[in-house]
């Protein structure tokens, strides 16, 4: 596929996406982690929250990032 003069494969293509979801879950880690408030003001419900939860979670186990993890499953327990 050519874009912008530039020869793009679906390689590419879902190399950009997994940075853009690996960016997506680094910036709402933070948002989580730093802001005590952010969950409880965050629209949605209860499930919606446990849901990014558990994406962020899943993420972080397969970069090997155990820390973070911890501290979000402290986080779904409350």
């Amino acid at each position: 596929m050519n874009i912008n003069g530039q020869d793009i494969t679906a390689a590419d293509i879902v190399t950009q996406l997994d940075m853009l979801h690996t960016g997506w879950c680094r910036l709402m880690y933070k948002c989580i982690s730093t802001d005590e408030q952010f969950l409880k003001d965050m629209g949605g419900t209860i499930y919606e929250k446990r849901q990014l939860l558990d994406e962020l979670i899943e993420h972080f186990i397969t970069t090997e990032e155990y820390e973070k993890c911890a501290e979000l499953v402290k986080l779904k327990g409350c």
